[in-house]
């Protein structure tokens, strides 16, 4: 969480400098005076709740759905699941990929060394097993969206 919130204060950095700055200026004209913010204390912030320039804005951000924890937990997590698929997909071809390169083998041992073919078959036979429960297991775990 804490690493999203510093991506977007980078990626908008230029922007919250100038908004930061607008904030001070009008800190100093309110009677009482607000609290002034710098640079610094905005990295420092973890949550969106902290900050005392969106407490005091015209709509009140704090109170809105996509600020609480538990919405916040629920976006990370859609994108974790879009990252577990990509792993998926890239598990099910290395699989696939090792399927055909493990067959082609077998083929040029059973020209030059038949014995030795025959068993890299019956080794292969149980690995087959092993893939093809694998498989249905990452079947299951695709999440569809």
């Amino acid at each position: 969480m804490r690493q999203h919130i510093t991506k977007a204060l980078q990626h908008h950095s230029q922007a919250i400098q100038n908004a930061l700055k607008k904030h001070n200026t009008l800190a100093h004209a309110c009677i009482p005076w607000h609290l002034t913010l710098q640079w610094n204390d905005i990295i420092e912030y973890s949550f969106l709740g902290e900050f005392d320039l969106l407490r005091h804005s015209r709509a009140n951000i704090r109170s809105a759905d996509w600020v609480t924890l538990k919405v916040l937990q629920l976006e990370c997590t859609k994108e974790e699941l879009v990252r577990l698929n990509v792993k998926i997909q890239h598990l099910r071809t290395y699989i696939r990929d090792d399927e055909i390169a493990t067959q082609q083998c077998i083929k040029i041992l059973e020209a030059v060394d038949a014995p030795l073919a025959t068993e890299v078959q019956k080794c292969w036979a149980f690995h087959v097993q092993c893939i093809t429960h694998s498989r249905m297991r990452l079947n299951i775990l695709i999440v569809k969206k």
